[in-house]
């Protein structure tokens, strides 16, 4: 990305982005997520949890990369129009 786009990626992130989460649906699914989170973490056994914590990392990072290339693709488009 360019410094702008950079720039303007990191702003949506920071304000716009998540102001537009806070629906019912999103909130009912991080609760959903948290509260599994939490089971997991105490039915695993404890030699595990560096794996599960490795895991969590991965998933969070496609999930940046995924919002990356969204913002991207919304980019195009604008720039299209």
């Amino acid at each position: 990305m360019t410094e702008l786009m950079q720039i303007l990626y990191d702003y949506t992130a920071e304000t716009g982005f998540q102001a537009n989460l806070h629906t019912s649906r999103y909130q009912v699914q991080q609760l959903n997520t948290e509260q599994l989170d939490r089971q997991l973490r105490q039915a695993l056994p404890k030699d595990l949890l560096p794996l599960f914590d490795s895991y969590q990392t991965a998933v969070n990072g496609r999930q940046e990369s995924e919002l990356e290339a969204m913002f991207l693709s919304a980019w195009t488009l604008a720039r299209s129009l």
